[in-house]
């Protein structure tokens, strides 16, 4: 297998790639447009970074975030957001198709889950709802949930620089787990305590 996953965003795209035989996959992230490049430079920019990507570490299976559903946007996410992450979804399926790749969307929740744990996520969103009612307002438990997903990561030997790579593995670590691969970084999983334990 050789698997490219992807956290899809303008400012910062996460990825990673992980080929049978490796002991961890390599990750790094690519800015794929500021405040004023337009949409088209964005999906242009995407292209030509997974192109050369596609080049110096090869895949054919490409695995992404899903979307978000614009009919469960909670106030959190603009709808310009989405159109954008849309967007730049399409152009993943129109390099897939056009480089001979597989694509396959993976839900968030469903990867993130899987990845940091059912127990630690309802940890952080029973705190998160706390500390909105202190507040008075409402708070999104995204920045929570991805320092978790770092934490994860450097809990499992990788040290992605940003949470966009961290997503990135996480992603790929469940798509792999679906696929019936126990990735070489969990090998020594046992010997860990989990996530908000401490030894």
């Amino acid at each position: 297998m050789r698997l490219c996953t992807l956290d899809l965003s303008k400012a910062r795209t996460g990825w990673s790639v992980w080929h049978t035989g490796w002991d961890q996959p390599r990750y790094g992230s690519w800015p794929l447009g500021g405040e004023y490049t337009t949409d088209g430079e964005v999906y242009l920019n995407l292209h030509r970074e997974l192109d050369a990507l596609k080049q110096v570490m090869g895949f054919d299976l490409i695995a992404k975030e899903q979307p978000i559903n614009p009919g469960k946007l909670q106030g959190f996410t603009n709808m310009r957001s989405i159109e954008l992450g849309l967007g730049l979804s399409a152009h993943v399926h129109s390099f897939g198709y056009s480089r001979d790749c597989r694509v396959v969307d993976v839900h968030i929740d469903t990867w993130r889950i899987d990845f940091v744990g059912s127990g630690e996520i309802a940890q952080i969103k029973a705190e998160v709802k706390a500390r909105a009612r202190a507040a008075g307002k409402r708070i999104s438990a995204r920045d929570d949930l991805k320092e978790a997903t770092i934490a994860r990561c450097r809990q499992l030997g990788l040290k992605p620089e940003n949470n966009d790579e961290a997503d990135a593995i996480g992603v790929g670590d469940y798509f792999l787990g679906t696929r019936g691969i126990i990735p070489p970084w969990r090998a020594n999983e046992v010997l860990r305590a989990p996530l908000g334990v401490s030894r």
